[in-house]
């Protein structure tokens, strides 16, 4: 038997290739003994077949049995920076759904649900999980994102650290991430990134998609659902009543509070009132240990909630103005009630929604490492509060005035705004300013008039991309009038161009109108574009004057008059060439290679947007590479170059996703589903058009409306897929189109 063990272990060290071999080999001599050695040599030959054969099935089990999750055996213990763990209630689905993408060929998994629905804890459950249940995982690295903080070089540096690779640290940034991606090979490692979404680092975001799977895989949590066809997507929803209730008796038992039952109808409203979020229940139920009226959750009125537990507060004022803080802060009905019931005066009242503000802005993680973001969540509290229970006073003023100076002094300091983090930021800023601009009394004072139009056209790009059409129409008008106050033409003329006609502009592209209302709006959008051309071309502004020729081209082509069309653009053309205008110059081309492409002229707009290519190239523009990149796909499709159009739909998705252009994202999926599916490939065709369908329902007042036919048909087969008798009839439907089949 010692004998035999080291050749065990030599056989289960050969290669599959190896054991084939060795397995036929057997096989022919099996036979050759059947047909001679038992013929000459009676039982010695039995024996010696029976042998073979007890071997040959050896070897058979060693080469075919099922591949097992490798468990590290002693001395090969996972390592890692895990934070430490906590108890997580329920997720059994999503923890299964996230092993199965573990053990998907996906080389990252995306965590996805709402703020404070539980996917940190469920990140670092998994990572346990791995690390104590054993797995091929050797190493489980945690990194977290506040803000945008997080490097490549904080990433390198921490898997460098938990490998205990210290020579690593000598090479160049460029030689260490190569050198990394081949160690992540010979070193299953599972990384896991918490708040993904929030990462501006570049470096950080590749370098996670791009981790060698299956060896190692990374794992992200993310309040964004994107599009991620290059990763596993793990949704996480509401968590169910049982599991809630669970949640509560674990925070009534850690307080020790002499608090109502569980059965009771309080925490029944308060589960309700929670949604399922695990982060909410936990808030509410401290709210409830310290005595704070949980004022949206009984709608009948927040003093029945409050009678079972107010007496238990300690005689405490300080306590009460918080507790009167947070009623006011949510603008319940009652608060005048409670007001009265507290015997607090109004000054008191103000007081504890300022103490509750500045709670706020302290537990607020996503803004902890900045003062100004901290102090406008602070400037917003109290605003609110003041402006629904005690009006206007001057200290909103004064409010007022420090928060914007504080917005300038962050431009100043920030050189500008750089990225899309930076217009967020300001974009906070525009809206408490213009909370406050709404109810004081007399309205904004002439310097503020001008931090208003100042900083609107800093934030105007942000604004117009992410804004509802209705609200930035409704904005528009609110900076006119202080425009219009100071006797500031230019800039007048720049929110009815810029701002006003855009958007009448862009609705009548957007919305699926009745013909005479979209009509209407582009005639609003001619009127405000040709008085501010008129102004432009009096006062000698090249540039503005460009701008509003751009805004007449798009207008002449919705209206289908590309002559005229062409005449516009090709003079806007001639305006920033002589002026600035980079950005304007990008979107005439496209504009003008859209229009060659629907009049049928293939060869100019193939042209004119592999110019628009190259300018956005030369300009490191990942969203002009992307509108390019797609309407190049249009149009190969067009001509029946389908393999090309698909590798152009493929760069435009994976730069739109970058630009955040998700019109462009449930295209190029949509597109891309589509050409898939010509080809057979269903069920990878299937997965992209749902994809398709998610972006579109997730952002659909960004939808133009070129895209409305595409989604009205994702509508259709949606709706076909929800029976096998439904998607039957698009497979026969499919079968029947096919060329081949049409022929015979």
């Amino acid at each position: 038997m010692k004998t035999l063990k080291p050749l065990t272990e030599k056989i289960k060290e050969l290669n599959a290739n190896a054991l084939s071999d060795i397995y036929a080999g057997l096989a022919v001599a099996l036979i050759v003994s059947i047909v001679t050695v038992l013929s000459r040599f009676g039982w010695i030959g039995v024996l010696a077949t029976v042998g073979l054969i007890a071997l040959l099935l050896v070897l058979f089990v060693l080469r075919y049995q099922p591949k097992r999750a490798v468990r590290l055996e002693e001395g090969g213990a996972t390592t890692g920076n895990l934070p430490a763990r906590g108890r997580l209630v329920g997720r059994k689905d999503e923890i299964k759904r996230l092993f199965e993408g573990l053990n998907s060929s996906y080389p990252i998994i995306y965590v996805v649900g709402e703020a404070g629905i539980g996917k940190t804890s469920l990140a670092r459950e998994i990572g346990w999980l791995v690390k104590d249940g054993g797995s091929r995982f050797r190493y489980v690295v945690w990194l977290e994102d506040h803000d945008g903080d997080l490097t490549g070089d904080e990433l390198y540096q921490t898997i460098i650290a938990i490998w205990g690779e210290t020579r690593l640290k000598e090479l160049n940034p460029a030689e260490l991430r190569i050198e990394l991606m081949r160690l992540l090979q010979e070193k299953p490692t599972l990384i896991i990134i918490d708040n993904y979404d929030t990462v501006v680092d570049r470096s950080v975001i590749e370098f996670a998609r791009r981790v060698p799977a299956p060896a190692s895989k990374t794992i992200v949590t993310s309040r964004k659902m994107e599009d991620w066809q290059d990763g596993w997507v793990v949704k996480i929803g509401d968590l169910p009543a049982g599991d809630c209730k669970i949640i509560a008796q674990m925070e009534t038992e850690r307080s020790g509070e002499n608090l109502p039952s569980l059965d009771s109808p309080i925490f029944r409203e308060i589960i309700e009132f929670s949604g399922g979020s695990p982060y909410r229940l936990r808030a509410l139920m401290g709210r409830l240990m310290l005595g704070a009226p949980l004022s949206d959750a009984d709608r009948r009125g927040a003093i029945e909630l409050l009678e079972p537990w107010w007496t238990a507060l300690r005689d405490d004022p300080a306590a009460k103005k918080t507790i009167m803080g947070i009623c006011l802060f949510q603008a319940h009905p009652s608060a005048p009630e409670l007001m009265k019931a507290t015997g607090l005066n109004a000054e008191e009242i103000a007081s504890g929604a300022e103490r509750l503000s500045k709670t706020l802005m302290i537990e607020v993680r996503h803004d902890a490492h900045d003062m100004q973001a901290r102090y406008a969540a602070h400037a917003r509290t109290r605003s609110f509060v003041l402006e629904k229970i005690l009006g206007a006073d001057e200290f909103s003023r004064e409010l007022l005035e420090r928060t914007s100076v504080l917005i300038e002094e962050y431009v100043e300091e920030n050189g500008g705004v750089r990225n899309w983090n930076g217009y967020k930021r300001l974009n906070d800023y525009f809206q408490t300013i213009r909370i406050i601009f709404k109810w004081a009394d007399g309205g904004p004072d002439p310097v503020n008039k001008r931090r208003v139009v100042k900083i609107w056209r800093m934030i105007d790009h942000f604004l117009s991309v992410r804004a509802n059409l209705d609200e930035y129409i409704e904005l528009g008008g609110f900076v006119l009038q202080c425009a219009r106050d100071l006797g500031d033409e230019s800039a007048a003329t720049a929110v009815k161009v810029e701002l006003l006609g855009w958007a009448y502009l862009t609705k009548a592209r957007r919305a699926n109108l009745p013909n005479i209302e979209r009509e209407n709006l582009l005639a609003s959008a001619e009127a405000l574009i040709l008085e501010g051309l008129a102004f432009y071309q009096a006062d000698g502004d090249v540039h503005g004057a460009g701008v509003s020729y751009k805004y007449l081209g798009s207008l002449a082509k919705l209206r289908g008059d590309y002559t005229k069309a062409g005449d516009y653009w090709k003079q806007s053309l001639q305006n920033f060439e002589s002026g600035k205008g980079l950005y304007d110059f990008g979107t005439i081309l496209s504009e003008m290679g859209d229009a060659a492409y629907r009049q049928g002229d293939h060869k100019k707009a193939i042209e004119i947007h592999k110019r628009r290519l190259i300018f956005a190239e030369a300009l490191n523009d990942p969203e002009g590479i992307s509108v390019a990149m797609y309407n190049l796909g249009n149009v190969l499709k067009d001509m029946g170059r389908g393999f090309e159009a698909e590798r152009h739909y493929e760069k435009a998705l994976k730069f739109a996703a970058d630009a955040s252009r998700f019109d462009i994202v449930g295209a190029s999926q949509y597109q891309l589903g589509a050409a898939w599916r010509k080809r057979w490939e269903i069920v990878r065709a299937d997965e992209m058009t749902r994809r398709a369908i998610v972006t579109f329902e997730n952002n659909t007042g960004i939808v133009s409306r070129e895209l409305l036919d595409l989604s009205a048909e994702l509508e259709v087969l949606m709706r076909a897929w929800k029976t096998p008798h439904g998607r039957v009839k698009i497979w026969i439907r499919k079968l029947l189109a096919t060329p081949v089949l049409k022929k015979r």
